[in-house]
C-alpha cells in the first residue's frame, strides 16, 4: 500500500456521513430541565434563618426583655414589647444590620440585651461559616491555586467541614477577645469609673464591630467613638476584619505577597481600597462645611470621621454623624457603597465587592475591545459576569420597589431618606436617617423583610445559579447595540 502523499494525478476519496448520521442532535427533556431555586439542601438555611428570627422576636416580646416597668415609652399593655419593635430588633440582630426603633441601651433590659447579643453573634458567625461552606461547595470545580487555598482553610472535601468550622470559630473568638480587651482599655481611659457595666459594653461593642452589626449599648451610643482616636481605630479594624471574608484572610496569611494571592483576594483588596478612598474623599469634600455633620469639627477630626464612615458606613452602620443632615449627593453615594457591601464569605451584607469588581473588569475590558473580562492577567469566566449582573440587577429591582412603596405608605417622609434607609436595610448596614421609629407595624414588617432579603438573596442566588447546568446551547445571533 502506497502511503505517499497524493499527487495531482491520483484520485482522492472523500467520505461523508450518511443522511441518518447528519441529522439534528436530539436533546432529551431531562437535559433541558432547569434547576429550581427552591430545590436543594440550601433551602434549609432559609427555613432555619426565619425560625431563628421568630424565636428572637418571641423572646424580645416578653416583659422581661424591656425596661417598660421603669416608665419608658413605646410599651404595650402588661409591659409587653410592641410587635413592630420586637420583630425589627430581632431581624436587625439576626441579620447583623443595626437598625433600631428604640435606644438599645435604654429600652432593653439586661435580658433583652443578652438576647440581642446572642442573636447578632450567632447571626454573624453562623452566616459567615455557612457562607464559607457554600462558597467552598461552589468552588469544587476550581483551579489548582483555589484548591490549595481550600486545603489551607482546613477543607478536605466533606470530611474537613467540621475542622473548618472549628477553625473559623476559634479565630473569630480570638478577634472578639482581643477587640474586647483593647476597647475596654480605651473606654476606661475615657470614663474614669471602672464597672462591670463597662466590661459588658466593651464585650458587646467588640462582637458588634467584628460582626458589622452596628449595635451599641453605651449610653452615648456610637458618639463615644469620637472621644478616642484609638477606640475609633480599633472598631474600624474589627469592622474590616469581619467584612473581608474567611477565605481572603487565610489567603493573605498564607502568601503575604500581593502577586501570590488568588485573583479573588486581589479583587477584594483593590475593590475595598477604591471604595474606601472614594467614600472618604467624597464625604470629606461634601460635608466639611456642613455644620449638621462634620463642619464644626477640627480638620483632624473631620479626616478621622470621613475615613471611619467610609469603612463603617458601607458595612457596619456605626455612625457618629446624623446622615439626615448630610447632602443628597452623600446619601446617594453611600446608598451605592452600602449596596456593594463587604466581601464573599464575610459577616457583611450587600452584593459583595467581587461582584462589582467583576462588572468593572467587564466594562474596562469591553472599552479596550476585549471579548472577555480580564483582570490582573487572568480571564474571568463569562458565566460569572452574567451572575454578577444578575445579582446586581435583582438587588436594585428589590430596593427600587420597596423604597417607593414605603414612600407611598408614608408620604410625610422624604424619598431620599427612605431610599437611603432601604438601601441600608437591604445591605444589612444599619446607617440611617432616622425614619425607622416613624414606621407603623405594616411598614416595619416590610422593612424587616428587606433586611432578610438582603441577607439571603445574594448568597442564595450565587448558590442556585451555580447548580444550574445545561447540555445544550442555542444558535448565536448578533443584535444591534448603541
Amino acid at each position: 500500500m502506497n502511503n505517499s502523499p497524493l499527487n495531482s494525478h491520483e484520485e482522492q476519496i472523500v467520505t461523508q456521513p450518511r443522511i441518518t448520521e447528519s441529522g439534528p442532535t436530539m436533546v432529551s427533556a431531562s437535559d433541558m430541565r432547569r434547576t429550581s431555586i427552591w430545590e436543594g439542601s440550601h433551602i434549609y438555611i432559609l427555613i432555619g434563618f426565619l425560625g431563628f428570627i421568630v424565636i428572637g422576636t418571641v423572646l424580645l416580646l416578653l416583659p422581661i426583655s424591656n425596661n417598660c416597668n421603669a416608665g419608658i415609652t413605646n410599651c404595650s399593655d402588661n409591659n409587653f414589647t410592641p410587635f413592630r419593635i420586637a420583630i425589627l430588633t430581632a431581624t436587625s440582630a439576626a441579620t447583623v444590620t443595626g437598625h433600631t426603633a428604640v435606644s438599645t441601651a435604654e429600652y432593653w433590659s439586661m435580658f433583652g440585651q443578652v438576647v440581642i447579643f446572642a442573636m447578632m453573634t450567632i447571626g454573624g458567625l453562623g452566616f459567615m461559616t455557612a457562607a464559607t461552606f457554600i462558597l467552598i461547595i461552589i468552588g469544587q470545580k476550581s483551579t489548582l491555586p483555589q484548591r490549595l487555598l481550600m486545603r489551607d482553610m482546613g477543607f478536605d472535601r466533606m470530611q474537613g467541614l467540621k475542622r473548618l468550622a472549628l477553625n473559623i470559630i476559634t479565630v473569630v473568638m480570638i478577634f472578639y477577645i482581643v477587640g474586647f480587651l483593647l476597647i475596654w482599655v480605651f473606654t476606661t481611659s475615657i470614663q474614669s469609673e471602672n464597672t462591670s457595666q463597662q466590661l459588658w459594653e466593651s464585650i458587646f461593642l467588640s462582637v458588634s464591630a467584628f460582626n458589622n452589626a452596628g449595635f451599641t449599648i453605651n449610653a452615648e451610643g456610637a458618639s463615644i467613638l469620637t472621644k478616642s482616636y484609638g477606640l475609633m481605630i480599633i472598631v474600624a479594624i474589627l469592622i474590616i476584619l469581619g467584612s473581608f471574608g474567611w477565605a481572603s484572610l487565610v489567603d493573605i496569611f498564607r502568601h503575604r505577597h500581593f502577586n501570590r494571592l488568588t485573583l479573588n483576594t486581589k479583587m477584594i483588596i483593590m475593590a475595598n481600597l477604591a471604595l474606601w478612598g472614594l467614600g472618604a474623599i467624597v464625604f470629606m469634600g461634601l460635608e466639611y462645611r456642613n455644620d449638621g455633620t462634620i463642619g464644626a469639627l477640627p480638620i483632624i477630626d473631620q479626616i478621622f470621621s470621613s475615613v471611619f464612615h467610609t469603612i463603617s458606613g458601607r458595612t457596619a452602620g456605626f455612625t457618629t454623624v446624623n446622615f439626615k443632615e448630610s447632602t443628597d449627593f452623600t446619601k446617594i453615594l453611600y446608598s451605592i457603597l452600602m449596596l456593594i457591601g463587604g466581601s464573599p464569605g464575610s459577616v457583611a451584607g450587600g452584593i459583595k465587592t467581587t461582584t462589582i469588581a467583576v462588572l468593572a473588569a467587564a466594562v474596562i475590558s469591553s472599552l479596550r475591545g476585549r471579548s472577555q473580562a480580564e483582570m490582573f492577567g487572568r480571564e474571568i469566566a463569562h458565566f460569572q459576569v452574567m451572575r454578577a449582573l444578575t445579582v446586581t440587577i435583582l438587588s436594585l429591582v428589590i430596593v427600587l420597589i420597596i423604597a417607593p412603596t414605603l414612600t407611598f405608605l408614608h408620604p410625610e417622609l422624604s424619598f431620599i431618606n427612605v431610599m437611603f434607609d432601604v438601601f441600608s436595610a437591604y445591605a444589612t448596614t444599619g446607617s440611617s436617617t432616622g425614619i425607622v421609629p416613624e414606621l407603623n407595624t405594616l411598614t416595619t414588617t416590610l422593612f424587616s423583610l428587606t433586611m432578610i432579603l438582603g441577607r439571603l438573596v445574594p448568597l442564595y442566588l450565587a448558590f442556585s445559579l451555580v447548580t444550574e447546568s445545561t447540555s445544550y446551547r442555542y444558535v448565536r445571533e448578533r443584535v444591534t447595540l448603541g
